[in-house]
């Protein structure tokens, strides 16, 4: 579990879901030094540095898989360029796949790229090419919903190879989306 989460803020005077305080930006993760983890040195996560290197993006991609996991809204780096220093999340939506969702294919996108090597344009659109790589990714299923969870998953364990054995996304317990429903 990171032991310093970094927010640029939940509460805004504005509409939508940072006006009515049930959302909030992150803008890095801190792991402190554990000499009792295995060797996990302490490390930090700047979302607005994330993608300089393969590492880095790999590591960014499995923290907002996990964030997928537990809210609804994740808007990431590749999202548009108002988010690309931070995640915005909220429970707006229900976590889940949801055909139509730019989020979604955006990230679906980015993580295809990044922690699986495919080459694809990362522009928000679910076409044939997008389709036929996350089918190679994770199987081929009738149910987008199970081939969204399994990505997820599957994202996560990737992740975690690079990051350390310091680093289990999977146990990670977000207090926030508690906070916000």
């Amino acid at each position: 579990k990171p032991d310093v989460f970094v927010s640029g803020g939940c509460y805004v005077e504005k509409a939508g879901r940072h006006g009515e305080g049930k959302a909030v930006d992150i803008d890095a993760f801190h792991w402190h030094e554990d000499s009792n983890s295995g060797g996990m040195t302490a490390r930090s996560l700047v979302t607005r540095d994330a993608f300089k290197n393969f590492v880095t993006a790999r590591w960014y991609l499995g923290i907002e898989a996990i964030l997928r996991q537990h809210f609804g809204t994740v808007l990431g780096f590749h999202y548009n360029s108002a988010p690309e220093d931070h995640w915005h999340v909220d429970n707006g939506t229900p976590p889940g796949w949801r055909e139509g969702s730019r989020a979604r294919v955006v990230f679906l996108q980015a993580a295809l790229v990044h922690v699986f090597g495919h080459v694809l344009d990362i522009d928000g659109i679910l076409g044939p090419k997008t389709r036929g790589a996350w089918e190679f990714t994770v199987g081929k299923l009738d149910d987008d919903h199970v081939r969204w969870e399994m990505l997820l998953a599957r994202v996560v364990d990737r992740a975690n190879g690079v990051a350390g054995s310091g680093w289990r996304g999977g146990d990670v317990e977000w207090a926030p989306a508690a906070a916000l429903a």
